[in-house]
């Protein structure tokens, strides 16, 4: 996704915010998160992202391994 593409889909949530509280909530936590690191909003959401992405690929690896019938 390009630097543009994560903005507009972040000026987007922004916007939705409006209407949804848990999402204002959970953006304005985001943007101190940022604030904190000493980096931009739309880094923090790709540091977000990319750790649940991880997250969620190692949960799914040990399951794997689980399934499988050990030698």
């Amino acid at each position: 996704m390009s630097l543009t593409e994560g903005q507009e889909k972040l000026d987007e949530l922004v916007y939705l915010s409006d209407s949804d509280p848990e999402l204002k909530e959970a953006l304005v936590w985001v943007d101190k998160q940022a604030l904190e690191k000493g980096i931009s909003m739309l880094d923090m959401c790709e540091l977000i992202l990319n750790k649940v992405v991880s997250r969620k690929a190692a949960k799914e690896w040990v399951q794997s391994l689980q399934k499988k019938p050990l030698n």
